[in-house]
């Protein structure tokens, strides 16, 4: 009797384990100036607003990377703005960190956390740093997008971010170096086949 518990406490285990979907790595490069008016907002513009302007207030932490060994603090930001002759609020480029999931209905999405970056007079990087999203989720999830004629009013950053309303390209996928953007593409459409991304959890991010 003990030896059929233990085998069918095995077996539930066993598929259990083989039910929770994979976690897929991945790593995506946005651009400000790639961003279309159509798509209603601009998230780079919207995520690095909100983003600076937390920093600023001291609400969160802004790391040198995403192994957050050294906190930039506001001042120490405003320092690297000065030394480089850069502003954060003008990057064109933003990094976005998260994990991909995949199953028969729809496409899973978890944003672990971005890289903010920008480019000199001379055209070399300039590297702001990393923040985690679960410091930005809550505000997120309250502010609404700065939307234009192709938007609806009341609309979250979090609610651009979770339903992938953003053209992006992959940097990294599964933890492997993606070659350009023709490889990228080829990637996300073998991905996402016909689904799409958070169709169920997105509409919560919208204003009630």
């Amino acid at each position: 009797m003990k030896v059929k518990v233990l085998f069918l406490l095995l077996l539930t285990g066993m598929i259990c384990s083989t039910a929770l979907p994979q976690e897929i790595p991945v790593l995506m490069r946005l651009k400000k100036s790639e961003q279309p008016d159509s798509l209603g907002c601009n998230v780079v513009v919207e995520v690095t607003r909100l983003t600076y302007q937390l920093i600023m207030d001291n609400k969160v932490k802004l790391w040198d990377s995403p192994m957050k060994e050294i906190q930039i603090t506001g001042t120490s930001l405003k320092e690297i703005e000065r030394a480089t002759a850069t502003l954060f609020l003008e990057q064109d480029i933003l990094f976005i960190y998260e994990k991909w999931t995949q199953n028969k209905r729809e496409l899973g999405s978890k944003t672990i956390g971005f890289t903010f970056s920008n480019k000199d007079s001379k055209g070399q990087e300039v590297a702001y740093g990393y923040v985690d999203y679960n410091e930005l989720r809550e505000a997120m999830m309250i502010a609404k997008a700065e939307t234009n004629a192709d938007g609806n009013y009341g609309e979250t950053i979090a609610y651009y971010l979770s339903s992938k309303r953003y053209i992006y390209n992959l940097v990294q996928f599964n933890n492997k170096v993606v070659g350009g953007v023709s490889e990228s593409q080829s990637i996300i459409n073998q991905f996402k086949g016909k689904l799409d991304f958070n169709t169920v959890a997105s509409q919560y991010y919208c204003e009630q």
